[in-house]
């Protein structure tokens, strides 16, 4: 049973420079509830909800919704509703494939032009992805791993390649597949972090090529055995009606 609005909880990602919009404000909300997975694929959302929700017009919260259709993360059904996007194991699949391959080809670049500040600044989020393991913390470990892989790959300095990564990895992230993980499955894929920042560091293109490639495949294999026990996730029911939201 639900007991608590996903809408209602705290956000933390999407922050906007200068005085936003309401517009800004609820789609950097409802952007890192879907990919934190507070609000999970399949869920319903309800244009009059949300409205009241954050004390806006249906019509911004049609643009907000529109926009996250275009960026893959909302999907709107033919009877008019719209609901977080949702995919199929073989789909997260090819997603997971499809992104380790970008971020393959960027971090071979990266590593023909990485300088030492691009090396400390990964070094910054590897230990910060470090503590979110330690402490067994899934949501953060997919948070951080995200930034520590976004350290890695940026000294490819290849802004429209990044672009495709980074819409990959929100493609992925509502699922949160990592909470579905055994610990130790979280010990090895950090490793793995440890043999690609150490071939960054050293330029060594070989190294890094074998163990990106052995990163991702670890993690089709995630998303082979959430897809085998069930912890895909699946259509959620609406929302409830607790803790409106002010983003005027």
């Amino acid at each position: 049973m639900v007991t608590s609005s996903p809408l209602s909880k705290p956000a933390d990602k999407g922050t906007f420079n200068g005085r936003p919009s309401a517009n800004e404000r609820l789609l950097a909300d409802l952007r890192a509830k879907i990919l934190d997975g507070i609000l999970q694929p399949g869920t319903v959302l309800s244009i009059a909800e949300m409205a009241r929700r954050y004390r806006v017009s249906a019509i911004p919260v049609r643009e907000v919704l529109q926009l996250l259709v275009g960026q893959g993360l909302v999907s709107h059904q033919s009877r008019g509703d719209y609901l977080i996007a949702t995919l199929s194991s073989d789909e997260l699949q090819e997603i997971y494939h499809v992104r380790s391959s970008i971020e393959l080809a960027a971090l071979v670049r990266a590593c023909e032009q990485v300088t030492a500040s691009d090396i400390d600044r990964a070094r910054v989020e590897h230990r910060a992805l470090q503590d979110s393991t330690v402490a067994g913390d899934p949501i953060a470990f997919h948070r951080h791993s995200r930034r520590f892989h976004q350290a890695m790959v940026f000294p490819c300095r290849m802004p429209r390649l990044l672009a495709m990564l980074n819409t990959t990895w929100d493609l992925t992230e509502p699922f949160q597949l990592m909470q579905h993980a055994p610990r130790s499955t979280h010990l090895q894929l950090h490793a793995d972090h440890d043999l690609m920042l150490t071939a960054l560091a050293d330029r060594d293109v070989g190294a890094l090529t074998k163990a990106a490639q052995a990163h991702g495949h670890r993690l089709t294999v995630i998303v082979d055995q959430a897809a085998v026990t069930g912890d895909l996730p699946v259509t959620s029911s609406a929302v409830d009606d607790s803790d409106d939201q002010d983003v005027s």
